[in-house]
């Protein structure tokens, strides 16, 4: 595998890499693999010694050699003390950090400790063949108790706060790997010793890999390029790294100091890239332009001002809301007119009849992180919410539903996934939460799934919209209304309808964009169906209509299929349709957020956005006004079990792209590259200047992110 790594790291690092850096990255790449892949050779190999040392202790028939009983509690403690000292580093107060630490320690702790196993039996040995009987054991014994003192007199509390911070697993871990190795010990047959060449090659290799390794830890970010070929362009190196640096994360804050990580200060929790800046109080906290000097103007974060457009909106009109899962905008052709297949007809049709916002973007590439920005109003990492990667959303913020049923309007959800279950927390404020759609499939056996995402559930959506309106248009209630409708078959897994049909040829086999497509043309479908019933009803003349999506989807335009891999335009450019009563046609190029969307609705319903403001400011400016200044577009992706943190921002017609966790940039003009091919960062023109300036300001002082909680 190292052999591998060299020649594909001295392939690419030859053309654009100074010779200096070229042996940097292969020597960095290459004993990292060597590091790991010796260390467990090294545990394969004790575990080999201590099989050939229990076939010898089964075979032998005379006195018992009580030596390498007596060395197994010196190993276990010298295990103990090598996984404290590592551990002793971690200064946060993060039980997770330490956790995972703990573990990575393990390997090369247990690595030592059974060496120090072998040399302790073998002066075991010669101390009971001196005094002429067993008495390894009480020595043995003696020195745990000593040890075991004077670890208590010196480092109790501290040990104490690292071991009450571990799960019990964590604690017995390393012993329960000595006794298991013992175990196989004596089932295993025996083996020849190793070529004593062998070893010493393997230890001089595994020694100069640890110090390499040293060095990478402590100087990789300080090559840019080293570290630009290492994370982008390696085979195993880059995951190596990332499986690896959260353990060189210092104070738990998330980011490390080493490995490439760029914390300026790795002692104190408060001071990361993208934390909150303090004003001249001498720290750098967001580890960007030194300590914050305010300017004249406070700058605050654009947020919603009642401000109706001209000619007025209708009194107290009705709202719908539309939202259809996984739709990437450049799909449709009343977004992308160059996409050669008709999805989307009647979406076509509704985007000549109001506001068409041809940039629209997510607040992320997932659910998760978009639908709260629709529905609260403020970025994910500001929501209030539960630890894990598909948090609760806490009853403490307020939502849109809430603001709009406190004003008088009636509330009514349709979703068509298990995300919105009432106990995730997104339903609150709604009257009427509608989860029969979910329910039914869920529970439906006789398909190929529980899951709404094995069916097709568009169909139902729309019957249930249409029952709903029928029965509220018998009623003689004043009372408007907002409602929402969630279609999610765009969502993988794909599914086949024999009524339409993307293939190239008929005699080819469908491919996973061919389905997609065809759940975009079925959930056109499902749509217009609707509106020929709601354009026949007595609502559609005071009703305002909002569609767009939470987020895209790829397929493998930047090496990834799906979505919530990353922040490109794939994942998070969405369409968005603003249209109603007094609106005119506008066709939108000025860049957009889904953050926008509750300022938006609150100006139709004429509805005043109490504490807490929501982010964002409202889209009815560009009715008369398509060339309005909008404030730029702030994307996110928290790190979680499964991603990187990474931000990007959309400053028209620049985008780009940040991967906090690695300090590396990548700069796209979206005006002459949509599809986010060529990055520009490495020209750090003065357009690249600006628009990081205005990304780390946003994050440093313009946003106020709340840490995930449980009860």
């Amino acid at each position: 595998m190292s052999l591998i790594e060299l020649i594909n790291l001295w392939a690419v690092s030859s053309v654009s890499r100074s010779p200096q850096a070229q042996q940097l990255i292969i020597l960095y790449g290459t004993s990292l693999i060597l590091c790991v892949g010796l260390s467990l050779a090294l545990v394969v190999q004790w575990i080999l010694r201590l099989a050939e040392w229990g076939s010898a202790g089964l075979s032998q028939k005379t006195d018992q050699d009580w030596s390498s009983i007596s060395a197994l509690p010196v190993a276990i403690v010298s295990l103990s003390i090598f996984v404290g000292l590592s551990l002793s580093v971690y200064k946060g107060s993060d039980p997770i950090n330490q956790n995972y630490s703990g573990y990575f320690w393990l390997l090369p702790s247990g690595a030592i400790s059974a060496y120090i196993w072998s040399l302790t039996k073998r002066g075991m040995q010669k101390f009971d063949a001196h005094f002429g009987g067993p008495w390894s054991p009480l020595l043995s014994a003696g020195l745990c108790v000593l040890t075991l003192l004077l670890m208590y007199h010196f480092v109790s509390e501290p040990l104490k706060q690292v071991i009450t911070a571990w799960p019990l697993l964590a604690l017995i871990l390393g012993p329960v790997f000595v006794f298991i190795g013992l175990g196989i010990s004596l089932l295993t047959p025996d083996f020849k010793q190793f070529d004593r060449l062998f070893q010493r090659i393997h230890w001089s290799v595994l020694i100069l890999s640890i110090v390499s390794l040293a060095d990478l830890s402590e100087y990789m970010g300080r090559y840019e390029s080293v570290k630009e070929t290492l994370l982008e362009q390696s085979y195993m190196s880059a995951s190596i790294i990332k499986v690896i640096q959260p353990f060189f994360d210092e104070d738990g804050d998330g980011v490390a100091g080493k490995l490439g990580g760029v914390d300026c200060d790795d002692q104190n929790p408060n001071v990361y890239p993208g934390a909150k800046e303090i004003p001249l109080n001498g720290i750098d906290e967001d580890c960007f332009g030194g300590d914050y000097l305010p300017p004249q103007r406070k700058i605050q974060t654009p947020i919603y001002t009642s401000k109706l457009v001209a000619g007025g909106t209708v009194s107290r009109p009705n709202i719908i809301l539309i939202t259809v899962d996984t739709l990437r905008a450049d799909h449709l052709k009343f977004v992308n007119p160059k996409y050669p297949r008709k999805t989307s007809p009647f979406l076509d049709s509704l985007s000549t009849k109001g506001l068409n916002f041809k940039w629209a973007f997510s607040t992320g590439a997932q659910t998760r992180t978009s639908m709260p920005a629709v529905f609260i109003g403020r970025y994910y990492s500001e929501v209030s919410r539960s630890t894990g990667d598909w948090a609760e959303i806490y009853p403490d913020n307020l939502t849109l539903a809430e603001r709009l049923r406190a004003s008088g309007y009636k509330t009514v959800g349709v979703p068509a996934h298990n995300y919105f279950n009432p106990s995730y927390g997104l339903s609150q404020g709604f009257e009427e939460w509608n989860f029969d759609v979910v329910s039914r499939f869920r529970q439906d056996q006789q398909g190929e799934g529980k899951g709404t995402s094995y069916h097709i559930t568009g169909g139902a959506v729309t019957d249930t919209a249409i029952k709903w309106l029928d029965e509220q248009g018998t009623q003689s209630s004043s009372k408007p209304f907002f409602l929402w409708l969630h279609y999610f078959d765009p969502h993988h897994i794909y599914r086949d309808h024999p009524n339409i049909d993307f293939r190239t040829r008929r005699d080819q086999a469908l491919k996973p964009i061919d389905l997609y497509d065809e759940e975009i043309r079925y959930t056109d479908q499902q749509i217009e169906r609707f509106f020929e019933v709601f354009e026949l009803s007595k609502f559609s003349k005071s009703t305002y209509v909002v569609i767009h999506s939470d987020h895209g989807e790829g397929f493998g335009e930047h090496g990834y299929q799906y979505h919530g891999q990353n922040l490109f335009n794939d994942q998070v450019h969405v369409p968005l349709l603003v249209f109603g009563p007094q609106l005119p046609s506008q066709v939108v190029q000025t860049p957009v957020s889904l953050i926008d969307v509750m300022p938006t609705l609150l100006e139709l319903a004429q509805v005043s956005a109490l504490p807490p403001k929501p982010r964002g400011s409202s889209l009815l400016k560009f009715a008369y006004q398509p060339n309005a200044d909008h404030h730029p577009v702030m994307i996110e992706m928290l790190k979680d079990s499964t991603h990187s943190s990474r931000r990007s921002i959309v400053d028209w017609p620049w985008k780009l792209h940040y991967s906090r966790d690695y300090n590396r940039f990548m700069f796209f003009n979206l005006r002459k590259d949509p599809f986010e091919t060529v990055d520009m960062a490495s020209d750090r023109s003065p357009a690249f200047q600006r628009v990081r300036r205005r990304l780390m300001r946003f994050l440093s002082e313009e946003t106020t992110p709340l840490k995930p909680r449980n009860r």
